[in-house]
C-alpha cells in the first residue's frame, strides 16, 4: 500500500502538491447477486457518457513532444464533446524506454509533464499513462522501484493513480525487469459512471493464465466502465485475438470497455515491435461498437452506452496486414533513426526479395529517399540486371550501377599472394568474396550520401543459413528478417494489385531464386528444395516449437526425414550469425531475437 508519506514524495519530485493515489483494497468484496446484476445492466440503458479513445504514438526520450501530442488530442476530444479521454499505456514517456527508466531524471520529468495534463483536463476527465515511483525504495539489484501507472485527471486535479498489476515476462516482454506490481486498485467516479482502470496485461489475465484478474476486482468494486491503457504489438493473427479478448471481458462483467492502444513502430532492443492500434469498444452484451484505425493513429469518439453494434468489423487479410506494418516499420525507423529525410539504400540485383524491399520503402518513403544500387558480377544474367532496371523505372527511383568483376577479381588476386592460402580448396570463399563486396559499395554509398541501407534477405534465408555473415546480411535495416519467402511472393503480387500495375516486374516473381554468386546457381540447390517450398514448414517449427518428431508428422509426405533434419541443423549452426544481423520488424508471434533465444553451437541435432 502506498502510504501518505510516499505520496508526499513524488509530489515533491514533480513539484506538485496534488498528487493522489486511490486506496488499495485488501478485503474481499463479495460478487453481485443476479438480481442486483440485472438491476445494474437495465440502470445501464439509461446512463450517456461520451469517450475519447486517443490512438497515439509517442516516441521514448521525447517526453516533451509526447505531452504537447496528448495536449493536443485532450483539445480535440473536448471539441468533440467527450467527457473522458483515453490514451495507451505510458504515453508520456511512451512505452519502448527501455532503461531509460533507470534514469532518475528521467522518471521526474515524466511525473512532471503531468502538470501539463491537468492544466489541459479542464472540463474533461483524462486517463493517461505514466511512470510512478516510491523514492523511498530499493528493488533487488538496487533497482529503483517503479510503476507502470495510469493518472486518472478531471478539472486540474489527479483523482487517483492506479498501477499496472499484471507484468509480462515471457516472449518480447520483460517488464519484471522495471516495474513492480500495482499498489492501488479502486472505481473512480467521471459523470456519474463509476469507471475501473486497468492497463494492457490486466485484461489478459484469463487468456495469459493469471491467478489474478484485476479487471473482476474493480468490477466488484462497482465498476461500471473498464478502461484499458494498452501497448498490445503487432503480430499475424494478434488481431482477432485481442478482440476476443476484450470482448469476453465486456461480457463476463457485463460492463462497456474501452481498450485503448498503441500505434507505431518502435525500438524492442532486438528488433522494430508494430503496434496496430486497432483500439476498440465494446458495450456491456460484448459487442464492438467502435474501433480506431489500423496502423494509423486516430482520435474515436463515441457514447458508450448509445452507440450500437457495428454493422461490419474491418478486417485485413493477413498479407494486407502484413504489407502495412512492414510499410510502418519502414517509416517510423526512418523518422528515428533518419531524421532530415535520409535516404535509403537497396541493393538491388533484379530478384524478388530486393524488388519487394524497395517497393515498401517507396509506399513508406517515397521515391525522392530511395536509391537502388545494381552491383552485377559476371555471374549476374542480362535478364536480372534488366528486371532491376525495370523496378527502378517503374518506382521512379534513382539507380546507380557498379560492376563489381574486377573489384572481386583484384581482392582475390591480393588475397592469393599468400601462396598457402591460394592452395586452398575455394570452397565457398570465392561466392563470399561477390557478396562482401557488395556490402562494401552499399556502406561507401551509405557514408558518401547519408543514408541507411536496407537489408533484403528474409526470414527462410537467415533461419537456413541460407546468407552471408558481412556480405548480404549488410545494412542498418532489415525489412524482410521476419517475412518467410512464400510471404515474400504473397506480398509482391499484393503490391502489384494493391497499385493497380505492375510495380514489381513479373520476371522477379517467376524466376527461381538465386544469390547468382555461381554459374547455373539457384538457392534450391543451396537449400535443397525451394525456399518458398521449405518456408511453411520452417515458420511451423519455428512459431510452433516442433520437435523433429512433431515435424515428420507433419511434413513427412512433403520431404524427406533427411530433408527435415537438415532444416534443424542448418537453423541451429546459423544462431551465430543470427546474432549479428540487422534488427528487423517483428510480425510473426516468434521472431528471432526476444521472441526466440536459442544458444549458439548447442549441437542436440548433430
Amino acid at each position: 500500500m502506498q502510504s501518505k508519506e510516499v505520496a508526499l514524495s513524488l509530489s515533491q519530485a514533480a513539484g506538485d502538491s496534488g498528487l493522489s493515489t486511490g486506496a488499495k483494497v485488501e478485503i474481499e468484496v463479495p460478487l453481485q447477486s443476479a438480481a442486483a446484476e440485472v438491476s445494474r445492466k437495465l440502470t445501464q440503458t439509461e446512463k450517456s457518457l461520451r469517450v475519447a479513445v486517443a490512438q497515439i504514438k509517442t516516441d521514448p526520450g521525447k517526453i516533451e513532444a509526447n505531452v504537447e501530442k496528448i495536449v493536443k488530442s485532450i483539445e480535440q476530444a473536448k471539441d468533440r464533446g467527450a467527457q473522458l479521454v483515453v490514451f495507451p499505456e505510458a504515453a508520456i514517456p511512451a512505452y519502448c524506454s527501455m532503461d531509460l527508466q533507470y534514469n532518475r531524471a528521467y522518471i521526474d520529468d515524466n511525473i512532471k509533464a503531468l502538470e501539463k495534463v491537468k492544466k489541459a483536463s479542464q472540463g474533461i476527465t483524462t486517463v493517461v499513462g505514466f511512470v510512478d515511483t516510491d523514492l523511498t525504495g530499493k528493488r533487488s539489484g538496487s533497482r529503483p522501484v517503479l510503476y507502470n501507472s495510469a493518472a486518472i485527471i478531471r478539472d486540474g486535479e489527479i483523482l487517483g493513480i492506479q498501477d499496472k498489476s499484471l507484468l509480462p515476462t515471457y516472449d518480447i516482454f520483460f517488464e519484471d525487469r522495471y516495474y513492480s506490481p500495482a499498489r492501488t486498485g479502486a472505481p473512480i467516479d467521471v459523470a456519474g459512471v463509476k469507471v475501473g482502470t486497468t492497463i494492457c496485461e490486466d485484461i489478459w489475465a484469463g487468456a495469459e493464465h493469471y491467478a489474478d484478474d484485476p479487471a473482476s476486482v474493480l468490477v466488484s468494486q462497482g465498476a461500471e466502465l473498464i478502461v484499458n491503457l494498452s501497448a498490445s504489438p503487432f503480430h499475424l493473427g494478434k488481431q482477432a485475438t485481442r478482440q476476443k479478448i476484450v470482448q469476453q471481458a465486456s461480457k463476463q462483467a457485463g460492463v462497456p470497455c474501452i481498450y485503448a492502444n498503441l500505434v507505431g513502430g518502435f525500438d524492442g532492443y532486438e528488433g522494430e515491435v508494430i503496434f496496430d492500434g486497432r483500439s476498440l469498444i465494446t458495450n456491456a452484451s460484448g459487442d464492438v461498437v467502435a474501433m480506431g484505425k489500423a496502423f494509423d493513429e486516430d482520435l474515436v469518439v463515441v457514447d458508450v452506452y448509445k452507440e450500437k453494434e457495428l454493422p461490419l468489423i474491418p478486417e485485413l487479410s493477413e498479407t494486407e496486414e502484413l504489407y502495412h506494418a512492414l510499410v510502418l516499420g519502414i517509416k517510423d525507423y526512418m523518422r528515428r533513426l533518419a531524421a532530415g529525410g535520409k535516404k535509403a539504400i537497396i541493393g538491388l540485383s533484379g530478384g524478388i526479395d530486393s524488388a519487394l524491399v524497395a517497393a515498401l520503402a517507396v509506399d513508406a518513403l517515397g521515391p525522392d529517399r530511395v536509391l537502388g544500387v545494381t552491383m552485377p558480377s559476371k555471374f549476374n544474367s542480362d535478364d536480372t540486371k534488366g528486371a532491376a532496371y525495370e523496378l527502378a523505372e517503374n518506382l521512379g527511383i534513382e539507380i546507380r550501377t557498379v560492376p563489381i568483376q574486377n573489384q572481386v577479381d583484384e581482392a582475390i588476386a591480393a588475397l592469393h599472394t599468400d601462396e598457402k592460402l591460394r592452395d586452398l580448396s575455394a570452397g565457398v570463399s570465392n561466392e563470399n568474396v561477390q557478396a562482401r563486396m557488395r556490402m562494401l559499395n552499399l556502406m561507401y554509398y551509405s557514408n558518401k550520401v547519408h543514408g541507411i541501407v536496407l537489408n533484403t534477405g528474409n526470414k527462410t534465408e537467415l533461419a537456413l543459413n541460407n546468407c552471408t555473415i558481412y556480405g548480404d546480411m549488410v545494412g542498418g535495416f532489415s525489412v524482410l528478417g521476419d517475412v518467410d519467402k512464400d510471404r515474400v511472393y504473397e506480398l509482391a503480387k499484393f503490391i502489384n494489385t494493391y497499385h493497380g500495375r505492375e510495380v514489381i516486374p513479373e520476371f522477379s516473381i517467376i524466376t527461381p531464386a538465386s544469390a547468382e554468386l555461381a554459374a547455373n546457381q539457384t538457392d534450391a540447390d543451396v537449400m535443397g528444395d525451394d525456399p518458398q517450398t521449405l518456408a511453411p514448414m520452417v515458420r511451423d517449427i519455428i512459431e510452433q516449437d516442433l520437435n523433429v518428431g512433431e515435424t515428420k508428422a507433419l511434413y513427412g509426405g512433403t520431404f524427406s526425414d533427411d530433408q527435415i533434419m537438415r532444416v534443424f541443423t542448418r537453423l541451429d549452426a546459423s544462431e551465430w550469425k543470427r546474432r549479428q544481423a540487422s534488427p528487423g520488424i517483428r510480425v510473426t508471434k516468434h521472431a528471432f531475437g526476444n521472441g526466440r533465444k536459442m544458444p549458439m553451437g548447442h549441437g542436440y541435432y548433430k
